[in-house]
């Protein structure tokens, strides 16, 4: 595991000056004179590693590896059949469109969320603040920071022996949930980085894109994609130090937690607030 490349912040604007003024390589791409593109997620513990929800469960629970793949199979079969009739015309293809659907309305699976959206990933950051503006936890929230295309660079690294992956996981390129068919899902060794399409509406409101994680390793222990090797080649964090002034500062630039949520359910308190409390 490599030490991450970690940066504080307390305002906004030295978040961007970080990301834009930096002579790290890691976000410009001097060949191009461009910004590479990059995805963002927010934590609300800067103690937390990258682990998808399915793997929390097991090292939770202490079940072994062959009972997480069952689970999982259960998992995806019970929530196609309870939303079958949401698709009445065009069901998801595979494994992998289920598993998108799934992780956004709150299943476990071993998709961890990204976005490509930085205000979208500083809003989960700090969405306690949004919740409630007098918050008054200890906890310090952060921003990570990936380069999809060099952690696929690495992914390939590890299936130079799997042919059919290295050909699906081309070089600068992020393949869509479309092309990771129910065999390739599980045969890969490492975390991979996948675009999906907009099949719901929380999915495109959050700008959602997602990594993979493998589900044949030995040992989950030591899992986080912040704990692989080679980690800070693709990833950077940011630690948000005064969360309740960078909160403000995102409400000023016209931020709603409706934006992120955009069901009928999640709008009406903030129209209440608006005209009722004013």
């Amino acid at each position: 595991m490599m030490d991450i490349t970690t940066q504080y912040i307390c305002r906004f604007d030295e978040l961007i000056r970080f990301i834009t003024a930096s002579d790290d390589p890691f976000f410009y791409n001097k060949e191009k004179s461009s910004y590479f593109s990059l995805w963002y997620r927010g934590h609300g513990n800067h103690v937390y590693h990258l682990i998808p929800t399915l793997y929390r469960h097991f090292l939770k629970e202490k079940i072994s590896l062959n009972l997480l793949r069952k689970k999982e199979r259960l998992l995806l079969e019970e929530f196609a059949v309870k939303n079958y009739a949401r698709y009445p015309y065009k069901l998801p293809e595979n494994t992998c469109l289920w598993m998108s659907i799934m992780q956004h309305y709150g299943v476990s699976t071993r998709l961890l969320d990204w976005s490509d959206n930085l205000l979208t990933a500083m809003f989960f950051a700090l969405e306690a603040y949004f919740k409630n503006p007098n918050d008054s936890s200890t906890k310090i929230p952060c921003l990570w920071i990936l380069d999809p295309l060099k952690l696929n660079d690495v992914f390939r690294k590890h299936h130079l022996l799997h042919r059919e992956l290295c050909i699906k996981i081309k070089q600068n390129y992020i393949p869509s949930t479309f092309l990771l068919d129910e065999n390739a899902i599980q045969h890969i060794k490492h975390p991979v980085a996948l675009i999906s399409p907009p099949n719901n509406d929380r999915i495109a409101a959050q700008s959602g894109t997602f990594t993979l994680f493998p589900l044949n390793n030995t040992s989950l222990e030591e899992s986080g994609l912040d704990q692989y090797p080679e980690s800070d080649t693709f990833l950077r964090k940011v630690i948000l130090l005064k969360p309740k002034r960078l909160s403000d500062e995102l409400k000023l630039m016209g931020i709603r937690r409706s934006m992120f949520y955009p069901e009928m359910a999640n709008t009406s308190p903030e129209i209440e607030e608006y005209i009722l409390r004013r």
